[in-house]
């Protein structure tokens, strides 16, 4: 069984698309990668105000593991300079 993605018009199958417990056919409008795309695009514009937000130099995802943003807070929190 295959669904139409909202975002980009492909049609996919259905494991390539999130899970929603909420919706008629139990799964996202949008497709796993269109709903990455989007939140990237997010992390990206809304930078600033994390970094207003924290007081914290904000880094990029590094790796595809841990923000620095998290190392920092975690350094911060142990009483450790962050490097």
């Amino acid at each position: 069984m295959d669904e139409r993605c909202r975002v980009c018009g492909e049609v996919k199958p259905l494991d390539e698309l999130y899970r929603a417990a909420g919706t008629r056919d139990g799964r996202r409008g949008e497709c796993k990668a269109c709903n990455l795309a989007r939140k990237a695009s997010w992390y990206r514009a809304d930078r600033e105000r994390r970094e207003d937000r924290h007081g914290l130099e904000v880094a990029e995802f590094v790796g595809g593991e841990v923000y620095e943003l998290e190392r920092q807070v975690r350094a911060r929190a142990l009483g450790l300079r962050a490097a």
